[in-house]
């Protein structure tokens, strides 16, 4: 009888990554919870399964140095508190040449840089919001070739860091102040493009061949008050009794006219494709009042939380949240096993 089957679940622990329970960043309070639950799904399915944390540099080495496993289900997202970083975790992978769910190295770091993943974009004519980049204040600049209002962000964070209800606008004077905001706080280029004042849709994209576009979720801004932007800010996502977290509410399957749904449906397979994603990713969309649609972003190895935008796409298309999680090791076992095969 062949032995089970061994997935090993590299993480980041919070309680490692700060010590401090009080200074928690919100978006990582409820790993430990997501982490047992994957664990125990990957186990109900028959997997043989192992959790590794990730948090020193150092010892994350040499634990990967020390592995033995089948498959990696990556969801390490910050190695020595640089959510940068995680480019080079996958790379270890790489290099010791074993197994792992979702994008590699070139795509996550390609993905984290918001401005070149619209230029690659838009060379291939995908729609995105013009954009300039400012590598640190804008004092000496006369003009900017885009149209108020805009919406700052910096150029190499996710989760919505940085963004929130002063991140929209709306002359050069708040401009300035954004951008400079930006850049000394988290140390790192401002993103200045043109706010696309409308709908939002995340469209989740599961599998390789083919890959396949899960019903599309929209959030509805109608519940916000009129004095915040219509955006998902940090807030939205991780800050519990506050306007965005409470009136930011996912609609799933999103109204969309069919014509307008299924050009969404291309655009987002268009993009898992050029930026080179696998197993699952998510795109983010916005569509301005004429109803034409703007990709803000590509999220190659979206939260897989079970309140997460991912895992409401996927539970309307059918699958559980523990048939979710399976999956995605299925399928990357499947590829892995395909890339051997090709390689030989």
């Amino acid at each position: 009888m062949s032995k089970p089957f061994e997935i090993t679940i590299v993480y980041n622990d919070p309680e490692k990554i700060e010590p401090d329970p009080q200074n928690l960043d919100t978006s990582i309070i409820g790993v430990k919870s997501e982490i047992e639950f994957i664990e125990n799904s990957l186990r109900n399915a028959g997997f043989k399964v192992s959790v590794l944390p990730v948090y020193n540099a150092r010892c994350f080495i040499n634990d990967m140095l020390n592995l033995k496993t089948d498959l990696i289900y990556n969801f390490c997202e910050i190695v020595e508190s640089e959510s940068q970083e995680e480019i080079f975790a996958a790379g270890i992978y790489e290099l010791l040449k074993i197994p792992y769910t979702g994008a590699t190295p070139m795509t996550l770091g390609l993905c984290l840089d918001k401005a070149k993943t619209k230029i690659m974009l838009s060379h291939y004519g995908i729609p995105t919001a013009k954009f300039d980049l400012f590598n640190e204040g804008i004092d000496g600049y006369k003009k900017i070739n885009l149209q108020f209002p805009v919406i700052v962000k910096p150029v190499h964070e996710d989760a919505s860091a940085g963004i929130n209800e002063k991140s929209v606008v709306y002359n050069w004077k708040e401009l300035e102040e954004r951008v400079e905001y930006i850049v000394k706080m988290f140390k790192q280029p401002a993103l200045v493009e043109e706010f696309i004042d409308g709908r939002e849709v995340n469209v989740a994209i599961l599998g390789n061949n083919p890959p396949v576009v899960l019903p599309i979720s929209e959030i509805d801004f109608s519940r916000l008050p009129s004095h915040l932007p219509k955006i998902v800010s940090y807030e939205a996502k991780w800050i519990p009794n506050t306007d965005y977290y409470e009136k930011t509410i996912p609609i799933c399957p999103a109204p969309l006219e069919p014509e307008l749904e299924n050009k969404i449906k291309d655009i987002a397979l268009s993009c898992y494709k050029i930026m080179g994603c696998r197993d699952y990713a998510r795109v983010d969309i916005r569509i301005d009042k004429e109803g034409n649609p703007y990709v803000l972003e590509v999220n190659p190895n979206p939260d897989l939380s079970r309140n997460a935008g991912f895992m409401r796409s996927a539970s309307v298309y059918g699958l559980t949240p523990e048939e979710t999680i399976v999956k995605i090791a299925e399928i990357a076992i499947e590829r892995s096993y395909a890339d051997k095969k090709f390689a030989k």
